[in-house]
């Protein structure tokens, strides 16, 4: 009876962990338009949520100018590019859990 009483408090614990799932932001960086496009390697990029996240999270785009952020808490949360090739850009961010937020951030290259 003891074990039972126990395994129902772990689950009923457990269970708003369970159902509580992160939604996605990716897409790319990239200087242009359409068929003149280049897409940016190396581009740093930050994702801040305020009272969601503890900390920024960061990343940097692949050789392909992608980028992506898994398991972000539901809110609204800022997409900041901060990095020296190209000018700052900040943009904000509504993430779903039950959809990925996809994004095409037009860079300009700083001279």
């Amino acid at each position: 009876m003891k074990s039972y009483i126990l395994s129902f408090a772990t689950i009923a614990f457990l269970a708003p962990f369970a159902l509580a799932q992160g939604g996605s932001v990716h897409g790319t960086v990239s200087t242009g338009l359409d068929k003149e496009r280049t897409y940016l390697a190396n581009i740093q990029l930050s994702l801040s949520c305020a009272g969601i996240l503890a900390e920024p999270r960061k990343t940097a785009t692949d050789n392909a100018g992608q980028f992506s952020f898994t398991d972000v808490p539901p809110g609204r949360c800022t997409l900041h590019v901060d990095d020296p090739q190209v000018e700052p850009i900040d943009t904000t961010v509504d993430v779903l859990s039950d959809r990925p937020v996809e994004m095409d951030l037009p860079a300009r290259i700083q001279i």
